[in-house]
C-alpha cells in the first residue's frame, strides 16, 4: 500500500420501495447511508466506502406510484411492462427477450444517469473512494439494445466524483441469470481489474464472484490488495448460510498473499414484502490477513449479531487498514 493508513466502511443498506419513489428519494437514501458512514469515520485518514450489490437495480421503479400495492417483483414488472408497453414491447419482439430484460434495456440510460450522478456527488461531497454497489445495465454506455445484453455492473468513484472504472459480474447466481428472474447476462472472462488508489489497489468481486477462484485469482494477478464484495443475498441468514459464506471472500483473502483486506457490504430488507423472493439478509464484514499467519484471515469488523433469520438491520461497520 502506498499510504500506511486508510479506513474502510461497509454499508449494510436496508432497501424498500420508499427509497426508490423518485430520484430525490434515492439521493436521500444514499445520503442517509453516507451520514451513517461519517459517524464511524476517522478524520484525516483516506477512506473507502462500499455499498451493497444491486442498490441501483430498483431505480426501475422510479416515478411509478401504481407499484405501491405490489407484494413482489413479478407483480411490479408486469405493471411496469404495461406502463412502458411501446418501448418494452418493441425490444421483446426485436430480441426475443422477456419483460425484465426489456425493461432494463428500455430504462437503462435514465437509470445510469441517476445512479452515476447520485454516487459521484456522494463521493465528492464526502471526500472518499466509493464502490457504489452495482446496477443492472448494458456496459459500456451505448451498447445494447444492439446485442440485448445487460450486466450486473459495479461502479467505483474517486473523491473528486470521477468514475474510476466499472466491474461486471461474471457469475450471476440463481434467479439473477434466469429469464424468469432478473435475466442478467454473465460477463466474459478476463475483464477483472485492480484500481489504483493512494492506499493500494482495489479490486471488486460482485457477490458470488468472490466464491470463484478464477475471479479471485485474476484480481490477485492484477495486483488487488483490497477486494470489495458488494452483496445482495436473497436468503435467510442462518447457520448454514453463515458457514457457507466463509468459502468466499474470507477464503480468498486467506489463499492469495497479495490480497490483504476484504470488504463485504450486504443488502438487507425487502422492496415489496418479506415474502418476496428478493428479500435479502446478511452480515456485512471487513476481513484482514492475519498478521501472525499469512495463510489465515480474520474479521476486523462485522455487523451486529442477531437471531438467526433476523439479519436485516441497517448499519455501517468500520475498520482501520494498515500497510
Amino acid at each position: 500500500m502506498t499510504n500506511p493508513r486508510s479506513q474502510a466502511i461497509a454499508l449494510q443498506a436496508r432497501w424498500s420501495l420508499a427509497e426508490y419513489r423518485d430520484a430525490g428519494a434515492f439521493a436521500r437514501f444514499v445520503e442517509r447511508l453516507m451520514e451513517l458512514a461519517e459517524r464511524q469515520r476517522a478524520p484525516d485518514v483516506p477512506c473507502l466506502v462500499a455499498f451493497p450489490e444491486f442498490i441501483g437495480l430498483p431505480l426501475l421503479f422510479l416515478d411509478a406510484p401504481e407499484l405501491s400495492g405490489c407484494t413482489n417483483w413479478r407483480e411490479a414488472v408486469a405493471l411496469l411492462t404495461a406502463r412502458y408497453a411501446l418501448a418494452a414491447g418493441e425490444l421483446m419482439n426485436r430480441f426475443g427477450v422477456g419483460p425484465m430484460r426489456a425493461l432494463l434495456l428500455a430504462l437503462a440510460e435514465r437509470n445510469r444517469d441517476i445512479y452515476c450522478s447520485t454516487f459521484a456527488a456522494a463521493a465528492k461531497a464526502h471526500d472518499c473512494y466509493l464502490v457504489a454497489g452495482s446496477i443492472a445495465l448494458p456496459d459500456p454506455p451505448g451498447v445494447g439494445p444492439e446485442d440485448a445484453k445487460v450486466f450486473n455492473v459495479a461502479h467505483f468513484f474517486g473523491p473528486d466524483g470521477s468514475l474510476l472504472g466499472t466491474q461486471k459480474k461474471r457469475f450471476p447466481y440463481g434467479l439473477q441469470g434466469m429469464a424468469e428472474g432478473l435475466d442478467i447476462s454473465p460477463a466474459p472472462a478476463g475483464a477483472e481489474r485492480a484500481f489504483s488508489t493512494p492506499f493500494g489497489k482495489v479490486g471488486i468481486a460482485v457477490c458470488f464472484d468472490a466464491f470463484q477462484e478464477e475471479v479471485m485469482g485474476a484480481l490477485a494477478a492484477a495486483g488487488a490488495e483490497i477486494v470489495v464484495q458488494p452483496t445482495a443475498n436473497a436468503h435467510p441468514w442462518d447457520p448454514w448460510q453463515a458457514g457457507d459464506w466463509e468459502r468466499g471472500l474470507l477464503e480468498g483473502v486467506r489463499r492469495h498473499s497479495i490480497i490483504r483486506y476484504g470488504v463485504n457490504p450486504m443488502m438487507v430488507g425487502s422492496i415489496f414484502s418479506p415474502a418476496d423472493e428478493y428479500t435479502c439478509q446478511g452480515r456485512s464484514s471487513i476481513i484482514a490477513k492475519a498478521e501472525a499467519n499469512a495463510g489465515s484471515a480474520v474479521y476486523l469488523a462485522r455487523a451486529s449479531e442477531r437471531h438467526w433469520g433476523e439479519y436485516g438491520q441497517e448499519e455501517a461497520i468500520w475498520a482501520l487498514l494498515k500497510e
